[in-house]
This record gives C-alpha cells, sequence and structure tokens, in this order.
C-alpha cells in the first residue's frame, strides 16, 4: 500500500499543472496528464502548493498576464 506521499505528485508534475493552466488546458485534462485520481485530487494538491484552486489560480494569472504597465504599476506599489 502506497503512503500518503507517494500520492502527493511533487513539484515538477505540479509545475506542470500550472504550465498548462497558463494554457488554458482544462483541470481534468491535466489531472487525467499526471495520472492522478480525478480533477478533485488535482484541486487539493494544486491549493496545498499554490494556495488556490487550480482554476482561480488561472483567472488570476490570466488576468495578471494580460494588464499593462500603467495598471500593475499601482499593485506592485501596495505590495511594497
Amino acid at each position: 500500500m502506497k503512503g500518503l506521499a507517494d500520492r502527493i505528485p511533487d513539484g515538477p508534475r505540479l509545475a506542470k499543472a500550472a504550465a498548462l493552466l497558463r494554457q488554458s488546458v482544462p483541470p481534468k485534462y491535466i489531472a487525467a496528464d499526471l495520472q492522478l485520481t480525478d480533477e478533485a485530487h488535482l484541486s487539493r494538491v494544486f491549493r496545498r502548493r499554490y494556495g488556490a484552486l487550480p482554476r482561480a489560480w488561472a483567472l488570476q494569472i490570466n488576468d495578471v498576464t494580460q494588464m499593462t504597465m500603467d495598471e500593475l504599476e499601482p499593485l506592485v506599489a501596495k505590495a511594497r
């Protein structure tokens, strides 16, 4: 029987999931590609690592990458 550590994807696999999400690949296909049980399993492990569910994370990333520099500057200044 596998232990919990064997069932949680490693960093490179979750990094691959993040890269696929940036390309708008649906989470159910990412879960299958990473050989996870289902989309819910991906959501659980992704949230542990990145602090957000895959769809929410992808929306945030896509929103930020489509912003202009004028829109980003106040956000960066506020974060400092």
